[in-house]
């Protein structure tokens, strides 16, 4: 099923298992510096990973729980596609031809995402796949999409003009 969602390009929905260095992650620890070079940003996501730990040991919790059990929830990706707003804040070490087929975590997961890069794991994710560029069937149900994660989500719509998935108690 091809989903058109607000103004987004058509999309499907998929489930891969993917190595961290896939996803390019958006929204986590190194977020600050997606728009300086690969080095630089690291450095940046490394400080703030420090400056989280030595608040309330976040990361390191994080990192010492996957270490232990794996990933109990998949992260959320796009493949395919980034917004323009995201994409014009790129470095234009990213924003080369090609770049626009990797995938990109802007929604949810930026953390256990750091997290997979840290420990060089894959990582399970959710995938708006825009290009169809994930060789995997797509999800089409609520069931198949919660069936994904250990802890479920409260709510899931999946149908041809929305994908949402809700962790909180939503008037729908």
């Amino acid at each position: 099923m091809w989903i058109k969602h607000g103004s987004d390009p058509k999309f499907q929905v998929k489930y891969a298992v993917v190595h961290h260095s896939k996803v390019f992650n958006f929204i986590g620890p190194p977020s600050a510096g997606r728009n300086l070079p690969y080095e630089k940003m690291i450095e940046i996501a490394e400080r703030r990973v420090f400056e989280h730990n030595a608040r309330n040991n976040f990361f390191k919790f994080l990192q010492d729980s996957v270490a232990e059990q794996g990933f109990r929830n998949p992260i959320i990706v796009r493949a395919g596609w980034l917004p323009t707003p995201h994409w014009k804040k790129l470095s234009e070490e990213y924003r080369k031809p090609g770049m626009e087929n990797m995938m990109f975590c802007d929604q949810l997961g930026g953390s256990r995402l750091w997290t997979a890069f840290k420990l060089d794991m894959n990582i399970p994710c959710i995938i708006r796949d825009y290009k169809n560029l994930i060789d995997k069937p797509p999800l089409t149900t609520e069931k198949e999409v919660q069936d994904c994660y250990t802890d479920k989500p409260l709510k899931v719509i999946i149908k041809e003009d929305m994908f949402n998935i809700f962790w909180k108690n939503v008037k729908i």
